[in-house]
């Protein structure tokens, strides 16, 4: 009987969303699949991390503090050199940068690395298949294109009054939705300073942010400034 599968997934960010959530939909598979996976992300936040554990993968993190940290690098060479890997999948030009400079010589394992683009090429020699999400330019034959993946689980669909009660929203609501990862870079303050615009039009407008993020405290005290409190509300991670 042939030994299981033995996967290294090596994640800049274990957060659910983007490549996160992609490595997570690939390591469900590879687990029904019934490989051995185990994660190491450079940081991640607890519900994500718990969430990959409930599935059966293995989890280590990294806790990295700057942008390359010897202390974080120094523990991913210790996951290297303890356990033996039959393959590593790296996501993020950032996890590849860490395993450009730590992994063995002596590793035969082949590498796999997801990225948004193609890096410099100084990076090129220890990987043997480099994953893009969209055609590039500059493609080379180490590269193949696979589009963002989307779970085929069916999902039971959440009924509108049922909704509106479970927020104590009235049945009259006229929803906004705003659904994804809150961070600076999207300028969704800008979504809230229009929504109040909108609600000076029509005073049932509610807008909803499904995620959560960095931004998150920022954002709900600018809504608390720019909007009445009531009038938005910020449902976290879905």
């Amino acid at each position: 009987m042939s030994q299981p599968r033995q996967i290294l997934h090596l994640i800049s960010l274990l957060d659910g969303y983007g490549q996160s959530k992609q490595m997570r939909q690939l390591v469900t598979q590879q687990l029904a699949d019934a490989c051995r996976v185990r994660i190491v992300a450079l940081s991640a936040n607890s519900r994500e991390r718990f969430s990959c554990e409930q599935s059966g993968a293995v989890v280590r993190v990294l806790q990295q503090r700057w942008s390359y940290d010897p202390i974080a690098a120094w523990r991913l060479t210790q996951e290297f050199c303890q356990q033996p890997f039959d393959l590593l999948h790296v996501w993020g030009f950032a996890a590849l940068r860490y395993a450009s400079f730590v992994r063995p010589a002596t590793s035969v394992a082949p590498c796999v690395a997801t990225l948004a683009e193609l890096p410099p090429g100084r990076f090129n020699a220890r990987v043997d298949r480099f994953v893009l999400t969209s055609p590039q330019e500059c493609q080379t034959e180490q590269t193949v294109v696979i589009a963002p993946g989307i779970s085929t689980e069916a999902q039971e669909p959440f009924p509108r009054d049922q909704f509106l009660r479970a927020l104590r929203l009235s049945e009259d609501s006229r929803i906004i939705a705003i659904a994804g990862q809150l961070t600076r870079d999207k300028s969704l303050e800008e979504a809230i300073w229009c929504f109040e615009l909108v609600r000076t039009l029509d005073e049932s407008a509610r807008l909803i942010f499904f995620g959560d993020g960095p931004d998150r405290h920022r954002l709900e005290r600018f809504a608390r400034l720019a909007s009445d409190a009531s009038a938005i509300r910020f449902l976290g991670y879905r």
